[in-house]
């Protein structure tokens, strides 16, 4: 009788893989965070690692930013750790000075950010990566950068579009949503997210917040208007003194939304930090939040230094905006006048009133419409032209669509401001719902998901159909668009928000109410 012998379970692990599949694997990670762990996963791993170590460096970093998104990490990367900046922010200058410096240096910044941009564009790839231009130009001299740079700030930043991500979708879950509101994002979405935090990091460093001076005390920094030229202006003619493009001349008008998009998100995780910590009865240092507001890395490092404060903000900012019987001027956040200090101006009301003032960009008013042509990291996103309908038009942010008369409020001292204010609350929460829900960041598939969400519902007549942005200006009033303006006194429907309901947190860029960036 010949006994049944079960065959022995060869266990296989990655050390018995051939280095070829090693290597193949390795060639398929397109994050950092992968990377690490599987090089310290297989010992083996590690050893190929080693031994190509520039190779599958320069391939994560093609697989993680694509043409997309490379030319920004090559800029923040050579610009703040190639060389020192050409010009340092010193309280010791007078203000004249210090002000003719630092629009010349923004507007130095600008220029080679557009010359980066256009050798990144025209580049041939061949046999040398888009990270190894060394190159020379008639006014710039562009130095190697290496792989470990580019992928140290890759680290930082995609650890924020990993948490933007998550937060987000985990806001959007709901027993009655649709499969495409919470699934796994695109290359293309992650590459719109990762870029934005890319940007937001530049323009932070270039305005450098926290090592500015302060001329008002309390208020925030003051901009001089040729200041405001430098940052602001598409093209400027003058024969007599010509103004070069400014920083921002460098995006469009959706490219700027996404930007504050992600913008808004450091700002609420930066006050859902501080709250969590007097929680805790820990209060963070003003200095070491100037850091976390402007620097990616110091926000980062302290999270993972503090898990449980971190953990809450977490929880905090997984949610999106509630209405409340609560006036925005009554919930001021007593954290936030402070984070606006060191956080980036130029999207705030105040300060985009005062750039369509001094600086008018014909180039973006001309009225000129846009079709979504597809998804796309380089075309304008679904949510986007889905909201203007198409219409190109320059403010961003709270500006997106709030009303002239609130830019300079004082409901200190006005007492009318909040019986006309009650009437365009709804459309503040909307914006605020298009802002936090990050419409700017996402595909045709989730964004006409997320649009019919339970948890969105009860904002107003219009919602979110296509085309709730666009406005026209009659007096001091910005109205809606429609031919059924004068059925408007007669909206008694339950999908509308009762007068005097507003959303807690969607003044989270502005919960002072004070004109801090004029």
């Amino acid at each position: 009788m010949v006994l049944y012998r079960q065959p022995a379970v060869t266990r296989r692990s990655l050390q018995s893989f051939p280095n070829e599949i090693l290597c193949m694997i390795l060639e398929e990670i397109s994050s950092v965070h992968d990377m690490v762990n599987f090089v310290k996963t297989c010992r083996k791993g590690y050893g190929n690692f080693q031994a190509g170590k520039r190779h599958f460096l320069q391939v994560l970093l093609r697989n993680a930013l694509g043409a997309a998104v490379i030319r920004d990490a090559l800029f923040l990367a050579w610009h703040y750790h190639g060389r020192a900046p050409a010009y340092e922010h010193d309280d010791s200058l007078y203000e004249g000075d210090y002000r003719a410096k630092s629009s010349d240096y923004i507007a130095q910044v600008t220029t080679e950010y557009l010359t980066l941009r256009g050798l990144v564009n025209n580049h041939s790839s061949g046999d040398d990566p888009l990270w190894r231009l060394g190159m020379s130009t008639s006014d710039f001299n562009w130095p190697t950068v290496e792989p470990q740079v580019l992928c140290k700030d890759l680290r930082s930043l995609e650890f924020l579009a990993d948490l933007y991500v998550k937060t987000r979708l985990r806001s959007f879950s709901h027993p009655k949503a649709a499969p495409a509101a919470c699934a796994e994002p695109t290359r293309t979405e992650r590459q719109r997210v990762l870029r934005a935090f890319y940007r937001r990091q530049i323009l932070s460093n270039v305005w450098a917040p926290e090592k500015r001076p302060e001329y008002l005390g309390d208020q925030c920094m003051v901009i001089d208007d040729y200041e405001l030229l430098a940052i602001g202006n598409t093209v400027i003619p003058d024969c007599f003194n010509p103004t070069p493009p400014g920083l921002l001349a460098a995006f469009s008008d959706w490219e700027m939304e996404q930007i504050d998009q992600a913008n808004l998100f450091i700002t609420r995780l930066s006050s859902a930090l501080c709250t969590a910590a007097a929680n805790r009865t820990y209060a963070i240092p003003e200095g070491h939040l100037a850091g976390m507001v402007s620097q990616a890395p110091v926000l980062i490092k302290y999270m993972r230094n503090h898990p449980l404060i971190a953990k809450d903000a977490i929880d905090k900012m997984s949610t999106m905006p509630q209405c409340t019987n609560t006036a925005p001027f009554d919930t001021i956040h007593p954290y936030l006048k402070t984070i606006h200090k060191y956080s980036i101006p130029f999207f705030t009301p105040q300060w985009q009133a005062r750039r369509r003032l001094f600086c008018f960009d014909t180039q973006r008013h001309e009225g000129y419409k846009c079709a979504f042509l597809g998804d796309a990291v380089e075309l304008p996103p679904f949510g986007w032209v889905d909201a203007v309908d198409g219409w190109f038009d320059n403010p961003v942010g709270r500006r997106f669509r709030e009303p002239e008369w609130q830019v300079n409020r004082n409901p200190d001292v006005d007492d009318a401001y909040k019986d006309v204010a009650e009437r365009f609350w709804p459309f503040e929460y909307i914006v605020a719902v298009f802002r936090v829900g990050g419409f700017a960041m996402w595909d045709r598939k989730r964004v006409e998901a997320i649009k019919v969400l339970p948890q969105l519902g009860g904002w107003g007549r219009k919602g979110l159909e296509t085309g709730w942005a666009k406005y026209e200006r009659e007096g001091d009033i910005w109205r809606e668009d429609d031919s059924d303006d004068q059925d408007s006194d007669d909206q008694d429907s339950d999908d509308q928000v009762p007068d005097g309901q507003v959303c807690d947190d969607y003044d989270s860029d502005n919960h002072d109410g004070q004109d801090s960036d004029d």
